[in-house]
């Protein structure tokens, strides 16, 4: 399992130098997560975001995620009490946003991301939801995406790379 970790974060770095030699716009994201579920448990929180956004299109990006969060398990064991356990769970994937709105400081786009999770066993997650930026300075956003899958809330800040 650490062998397809390290695998998909070469590819996913590879991709992101590839994709940032190209003149389009490029964006990265760091994002704390609330609330979400990933293998049909429940993440604790707050759970860890970092993405990268390229833009072949002004209104269409795609790109990769990473994250790390604690997923709370709650096991019976032979006697009939329920333990809780916490296990540690990271994920990489693909997103794809499409946005339906922008002007010069705010910018509204429906999101869709796909990946591996290392939970309690390896496993596909997915995610769709919504989100918005506002424009503080050239280069620097406010964040925020509603939605379900690996997190049901998540507020951060974009950089314009």
């Amino acid at each position: 399992m650490k062998k397809t970790q390290k695998l998909m974060l070469v590819v996913l770095f590879g991709l992101t130098f590839t994709l940032q030699a190209q003149e389009k716009r490029s964006i990265a994201n760091l994002q704390l997560g609330i609330g979400g579920t990933v293998e049909g448990t429940s993440v604790k929180t707050p759970a860890v975001y970092g993405s990268y956004e390229y833009f072949p299109w002004d209104n269409l990006s795609i790109g990769g995620l990473i994250g790390y969060s604690t997923l709370n398990i709650k096991i019976e064991n032979a006697f009939g009490d329920d333990i809780d356990n916490d296990s540690s769970n990271f994920v990489a994937g693909g997103l794809m946003n499409y946005y339906f709105y922008q002007d010069e400081k705010l910018e509204f786009y429906s999101h869709i991301a796909l990946g591996y999770a290392s939970g309690l066993t390896a496993s596909l997650f997915y995610e769709f939801g919504a989100g918005g930026r506002y424009k503080l300075s050239d280069s620097l956003y406010l964040n925020s995406e509603i939605g379900i899958g690996l997190s049901l809330l998540k507020v951060g800040v974009t950089f314009q790379l």
